[in-house]
């Protein structure tokens, strides 16, 4: 089991470094996850990539299409009181910033009921090494 956070999400949809990486454990991965704020990222990520003209209006739009067609097969995290709290004592905890603090408190819930089947995608230092320090696998790439 796979969970993407934004930072890995996004690069199935725009090359960049490590899309490759991100690219071929989500082709090995039965089930892919997230939390659902990772929708509103993702969308954000895109527009800033055309913006700062990393890719064309087209390449975005093609993009934005891909993802809402994946997003409907991602099994999606939803907010509730607990996981709001937890991902408020990681946030304080870790110093982490708001919705990283929300996608490490997702993975943290699905850690705790499938175990060591689930694999935690990332790009941020921070968040990864709070990953770790909890107890949530890390691809081989995030240590590179």
């Amino acid at each position: 089991m796979l969970y993407l956070d934004s930072s890995a999400l996004v690069k199935l949809y725009v090359r960049e470094t490590h899309s490759a990486d991100v690219m071929a454990l989500a082709r090995k991965s039965p089930q892919w996850l997230c939390h659902q704020v990772g929708y509103v990222e993702v969308r954000a990520a895109l527009a800033a990539a055309e913006r700062l003209e990393r890719i064309t209006a087209q390449a975005r739009s093609q993009a934005v299409a891909r993802f809402i067609k994946d997003w409907r097969n991602i099994s999606q995290v939803q907010f509730d009181e607990a996981l709001l709290e937890r991902a408020a004592e990681l946030a304080e905890g870790f110093g982490l910033r708001g919705y990283d603090s929300v996608h490490l408190a997702a993975a943290d819930r699905l850690r705790d009921a499938v175990g060591e089947r689930l694999v935690f995608a990332c790009f941020d230092e921070r968040l990864n090494r709070a990953a770790k320090l909890i107890g949530i696998s890390l691809p081989e790439f995030a240590s590179r």
